[in-house]
């Protein structure tokens, strides 16, 4: 955990406390006092000090670590995606190469039939360059953005996967979900002909309401295949955990996994035969 201006506030609070009484005590106190005074403040600020290293040292040394692992992560998907193009930047708002390696890795797995996705960007293009690579499969990723969804089609293209990937232009509107209105993809446009396989939950982004990506599984669970596999990027934000809580919640037989990533993630498995994927009414 990084230094924080309260930590320096309480450190530097301390020490005035014991400087304060310190000089209060030097008029009726003797100079072996006052010496002692001093050195107890001298020795907050140094352990202070002391402290402060150690957090940014642990701080530095997580960054190293982590760039090595997404460093790693690339190398995987360039050996395993064999792409016909660079890949683009994976910048802060994309999905982390460690993720995309997971994702990839579950679709070389299992070969999903169909893929819905919840978001498009950087990861509908290597989840399509993953079904290529399995040989079979396609995704639809929803996308409420004319922009990103323009730009996600003509990276598809310059990539030559059209044939694997589909973006679904799907604006938000206010959907009802248990007495509650919430901002979600416009379903009208999802033409699904068979059960979803894999369904990754990327979007919309979080600051379009409080627990943006909750209706996700509300709305989509009866389109899941028994044992489908669902990601939720992000999941190291508080609303993404509180979204898996109120899901296995209402999902009786849902089961879910925390993926320790860059960003955090997890990966939770429809229920199968005997756990009937319905909400429950709690």
């Amino acid at each position: 955990m990084l230094v924080k201006v309260k930590d320096w506030l309480a450190v530097l609070t301390c020490a005035l406390c014991l400087l304060a009484a310190t000089l209060a005590a030097s008029a009726y106190s003797t100079a072996l006092a006052v010496c002692t005074g001093f050195a107890l403040s001298a020795a907050v600020l140094l352990l202070a000090t002391m402290e402060v290293y150690r957090r940014l040292r642990a701080y530095a040394d997580s960054r190293v670590w982590n760039s090595l692992r997404q460093a790693e992560s690339l190398f995987y998907l360039f050996f395993r995606l064999r792409p016909d193009q660079p890949f683009p930047p994976c910048d802060a708002g994309a999905a982390s190469p460690d993720l995309l390696r997971e994702i990839t890795q579950l679709v070389l797995d299992e070969k999903p039939e169909l893929v819905l996705e919840a978001g498009s960007g950087v990861s509908t293009l290597f989840v399509a360059y993953a079904l290529r690579s399995a040989g079979q499969g396609r995704v639809m990723s929803l996308e409420h953005s004319p922009e990103y969804a323009d730009l996600s089609e003509k990276l598809l293209a310059s990539h030559g996967l059209k044939d694997y990937a589909t973006v679904v232009r799907a604006p938000l509107k206010r959907t009802g979900i248990a007495g509650r209105d919430w901002l979600w993809y416009d379903l009208g446009a999802l033409k699904l002909d068979q059960p979803v396989d894999l369904f990754i939950v990327d979007g919309p982004p979080a600051p379009v309401q409080r627990l943006a990506r909750y209706p996700a599984l509300p709305l989509l669970h009866g389109r899941l295949r028994e044992g489908a596999a669902i990601i939720l990027d992000d999941g190291c934000r508080e609303d993404e955990k509180e979204i898996v809580a109120m899901w296995c919640r209402e999902f009786p037989g849902l089961q879910c996994r925390f993926l320790p990533l860059e960003k955090g993630a997890f990966l939770l498995r429809a229920p199968r035969a005997g756990h009937p994927a319905q909400p429950s009414s709690g």
